[in-house]
Protein backbone atom coordinates (compact mmCIF):
# COMPACT_ATOMS: atom_id res chain seq x y z
CA UNK A 1 0.00 0.00 0.00
CA UNK A 2 1.21 3.66 -0.77
CA UNK A 3 0.61 5.67 2.45
CA UNK A 4 -0.44 9.17 2.18
CA UNK A 5 0.36 11.18 5.28
CA UNK A 6 -0.47 14.89 6.42
CA UNK A 7 2.52 16.95 6.96
CA UNK A 8 3.77 20.31 8.42
CA UNK A 9 4.11 22.04 4.59
CA UNK A 10 6.50 24.58 6.24
CA UNK A 11 9.26 21.69 7.40
CA UNK A 12 9.30 20.53 4.01
CA UNK A 13 13.01 21.07 3.11
CA UNK A 14 12.12 21.35 -0.66
CA UNK A 15 9.23 23.93 -0.13
CA UNK A 16 11.43 26.83 1.57
CA UNK A 17 8.80 28.09 3.21
CA UNK A 18 8.26 29.82 6.40
CA UNK A 19 6.22 30.81 9.58
CA UNK A 20 2.88 28.67 10.97
CA UNK A 21 0.54 26.58 8.19
CA UNK A 22 -2.60 27.49 7.66
CA UNK A 23 -3.42 24.58 5.92
CA UNK A 24 -3.68 21.00 5.73
CA UNK A 25 -1.24 19.62 3.38
CA UNK A 26 -0.57 15.75 2.67
CA UNK A 27 2.02 14.03 0.35
CA UNK A 28 2.39 10.56 -0.90
CA UNK A 29 5.74 8.17 0.38
CA UNK A 30 6.29 6.32 -2.54
CA UNK A 31 9.03 4.10 -1.61
CA UNK A 32 11.86 4.03 1.28
CA UNK A 33 15.45 4.03 -0.37
CA UNK A 34 17.79 3.51 2.33
CA UNK A 35 18.01 6.47 4.59
CA UNK A 36 15.41 8.54 2.43
CA UNK A 37 11.91 8.16 1.25
CA UNK A 38 10.58 8.78 -2.13
CA UNK A 39 7.66 10.92 -1.87
CA UNK A 40 5.04 12.96 -3.96
CA UNK A 41 3.83 16.34 -3.58
CA UNK A 42 2.87 19.51 -6.24
CA UNK A 43 5.84 19.09 -8.29
CA UNK A 44 6.66 17.03 -11.78
CA UNK A 45 8.91 14.81 -10.19
CA UNK A 46 9.39 13.06 -6.94
CA UNK A 47 11.17 13.85 -4.24
CA UNK A 48 13.63 12.72 -1.07
CA UNK A 49 13.27 13.33 2.28
CA UNK A 50 15.66 11.62 5.14
CA UNK A 51 13.86 9.61 7.56
CA UNK A 52 14.41 12.44 9.92
CA UNK A 53 13.13 15.14 7.98
CA UNK A 54 9.74 12.97 7.60
CA UNK A 55 9.78 12.22 11.06
CA UNK A 56 9.97 16.16 11.83
CA UNK A 57 7.00 17.27 9.26
CA UNK A 58 4.52 14.59 10.73
CA UNK A 59 5.12 16.25 14.07
CA UNK A 60 2.91 19.23 13.20
CA UNK A 61 1.82 21.48 15.41
CA UNK A 62 -2.21 21.26 14.51
CA UNK A 63 -5.03 18.57 14.05
CA UNK A 64 -3.11 16.36 11.82
CA UNK A 65 -0.28 15.61 13.84
CA UNK A 66 0.79 12.35 12.62
CA UNK A 67 -2.03 11.25 10.52
CA UNK A 68 -2.37 8.91 7.42
CA UNK A 69 -4.33 7.26 5.23
CA UNK A 70 -4.24 4.23 2.67
CA UNK A 71 -6.18 3.40 -0.42
CA UNK A 72 -6.88 -0.46 0.14
CA UNK A 73 -9.23 -0.90 -2.94
CA UNK A 74 -9.80 1.25 -5.98
CA UNK A 75 -12.00 0.83 -8.68
CA UNK A 76 -10.91 -0.65 -11.73
CA UNK A 77 -12.21 2.03 -14.24
CA UNK A 78 -14.46 4.56 -12.00
CA UNK A 79 -17.75 6.43 -14.10
CA UNK A 80 -15.85 9.68 -14.45
CA UNK A 81 -19.95 11.21 -15.09
CA UNK A 82 -21.04 9.02 -11.76
CA UNK A 83 -17.98 10.79 -9.47
CA UNK A 84 -18.56 14.39 -10.83
CA UNK A 85 -22.32 14.57 -10.23
CA UNK A 86 -21.62 13.16 -7.08
CA UNK A 87 -19.02 15.55 -5.79
CA UNK A 88 -20.80 18.23 -7.30
CA UNK A 89 -24.09 17.15 -5.11
CA UNK A 90 -21.98 16.63 -1.95
CA UNK A 91 -20.90 20.16 -2.26
CA UNK A 92 -23.92 21.49 -2.49
CA UNK A 93 -25.19 19.60 0.43
CA UNK A 94 -22.19 20.64 2.86
CA UNK A 95 -22.93 24.37 1.92
CA UNK A 96 -26.79 23.95 2.06
CA UNK A 97 -27.05 21.58 5.65
CA UNK A 98 -23.51 22.25 6.73
CA UNK A 99 -21.06 19.32 8.06
CA UNK A 100 -23.40 19.03 11.70
CA UNK A 101 -21.80 22.10 13.01
CA UNK A 102 -22.95 25.19 12.86
CA UNK A 103 -18.83 26.70 11.47
CA UNK A 104 -19.23 24.91 8.07
CA UNK A 105 -21.62 25.94 5.15
CA UNK A 106 -24.03 28.58 3.89
CA UNK A 107 -25.31 29.15 7.66
CA UNK A 108 -22.17 29.81 9.38
CA UNK A 109 -21.76 32.94 7.48
CA UNK A 110 -25.12 33.90 9.48
CA UNK A 111 -23.35 33.09 12.88
CA UNK A 112 -20.08 35.02 11.85
CA UNK A 113 -21.92 37.97 10.83
CA UNK A 114 -23.71 37.56 14.39
CA UNK A 115 -20.27 37.07 16.07
CA UNK A 116 -18.84 40.14 14.46
CA UNK A 117 -21.09 42.49 15.88
CA UNK A 118 -22.20 41.44 18.94
CA UNK A 119 -21.30 43.07 21.37
CA UNK A 120 -23.42 41.34 25.07
CA UNK A 121 -22.10 37.47 23.35
CA UNK A 122 -19.13 36.58 25.27
CA UNK A 123 -18.32 34.95 21.98
CA UNK A 124 -18.56 38.03 20.42
CA UNK A 125 -15.81 39.52 18.40
CA UNK A 126 -15.27 42.74 20.42
CA UNK A 127 -15.27 40.56 23.11
CA UNK A 128 -12.75 37.77 21.91
CA UNK A 129 -10.46 40.01 20.42
CA UNK A 130 -10.92 43.29 22.38
CA UNK A 131 -7.51 44.70 22.08
CA UNK A 132 -4.57 45.50 18.94
CA UNK A 133 -2.79 42.64 18.94
CA UNK A 134 -5.66 40.20 19.65
CA UNK A 135 -7.82 41.76 16.80
CA UNK A 136 -4.61 41.44 14.17
CA UNK A 137 -4.19 38.11 15.06
CA UNK A 138 -7.71 37.06 14.55
CA UNK A 139 -7.83 39.37 11.22
CA UNK A 140 -4.60 37.57 10.18
CA UNK A 141 -6.44 34.32 10.52
CA UNK A 142 -9.13 35.52 8.50
CA UNK A 143 -6.99 36.86 5.74
CA UNK A 144 -4.80 33.73 5.48
CA UNK A 145 -7.73 31.32 5.15
CA UNK A 146 -9.01 33.33 1.86
CA UNK A 147 -6.15 34.22 0.60
CA UNK A 148 -3.25 31.61 1.49
CA UNK A 149 -5.00 28.87 2.52
CA UNK A 150 -3.66 25.82 -0.27
CA UNK A 151 -2.90 27.07 -3.57
CA UNK A 152 -6.59 28.42 -4.38
CA UNK A 153 -7.10 32.11 -2.58
CA UNK A 154 -10.43 33.90 -3.07
CA UNK A 155 -11.41 31.20 -0.89
CA UNK A 156 -10.91 28.14 -3.09
CA UNK A 157 -14.03 30.19 -5.57
CA UNK A 158 -12.07 30.08 -8.88
CA UNK A 159 -10.32 26.60 -8.59
CA UNK A 160 -14.20 25.21 -8.06
CA UNK A 161 -15.11 27.35 -10.86
CA UNK A 162 -12.09 25.33 -12.92
CA UNK A 163 -13.82 22.39 -11.91
CA UNK A 164 -17.36 23.08 -12.50
CA UNK A 165 -16.08 24.62 -15.92
CA UNK A 166 -14.68 21.36 -17.02
CA UNK A 167 -17.57 18.85 -14.97
CA UNK A 168 -20.20 20.72 -17.56
CA UNK A 169 -18.13 19.66 -20.87
CA UNK A 170 -17.36 16.15 -19.07
CA UNK A 171 -21.37 15.98 -18.10
CA UNK A 172 -23.08 17.60 -21.04
CA UNK A 173 -24.15 20.15 -19.22
CA UNK A 174 -23.82 23.57 -20.68
CA UNK A 175 -25.96 25.01 -17.48
CA UNK A 176 -22.74 24.41 -15.23
CA UNK A 177 -20.93 27.02 -17.54
CA UNK A 178 -23.12 29.49 -15.78
CA UNK A 179 -23.03 28.17 -12.36
CA UNK A 180 -18.99 28.59 -13.28
CA UNK A 181 -19.15 32.32 -13.99
CA UNK A 182 -21.05 32.36 -10.47
CA UNK A 183 -18.17 31.06 -8.83
CA UNK A 184 -15.72 33.40 -10.98
CA UNK A 185 -18.07 36.64 -9.84
CA UNK A 186 -17.63 35.30 -6.38
CA UNK A 187 -13.82 34.73 -6.65
CA UNK A 188 -13.34 38.47 -7.25
CA UNK A 189 -15.76 39.38 -4.52
CA UNK A 190 -14.09 37.46 -1.75
CA UNK A 191 -10.52 38.31 -3.08
CA UNK A 192 -11.84 42.04 -2.62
Amino acid sequence: FTPIVWVEVTKLPYMFLFGHPNMYHTIVVYERDGNEFVVGDLGESPARISVEELEEVRHSHYAPKFRSLTVKDAPAKPDIREMLSERIRLTCSQMLEGLGIANFGLEAFKKWAEMLTNTKNKKGWSNCFNTGPALHGAMSSVFGQIELRGNGGSAFRGMYADFVDQAAGVLKKPALKKVADQFRESEASWHR
